[in-house]
């Protein structure tokens, strides 16, 4: 289960396995995941994301995809847009 905090601008599906989200205009998403591996996957645009207790941050482009540690707040910011998906990882 994911905690969210999110100033989402539109939430195009959360009812999926996989959500995405839309954020426009420097919008923000945060979450900080549970026991349950997660990645975040770029759909469409760029997003800026950083991880609690990461040593860099990334930008994320079309098709790249983040790995998540478990029970590392993260923040994800359209760049300026982005839409992205919140993926399961397999162990």
């Amino acid at each position: 289960m994911l905690r969210r905090s999110h100033t989402v601008n539109e939430t195009i599906s959360e009812t999926s396995r996989n959500p995405e989200y839309r954020l426009t205009g420097g919008g923000t998403w945060s979450h900080r995941p549970g026991d349950n591996r997660h990645s975040i996957r770029v759909v469409d645009g760029e997003a800026y994301v950083t991880e609690e207790g990461a040593p860099e941050d990334w930008f994320l482009h079309s098709g790249d995809t983040l790995p998540l540690a478990p029970h590392r707040l993260v923040v994800v910011q359209g760049h300026p847009e982005a839409v992205f998906a919140v993926d399961d990882q397999i162990a």
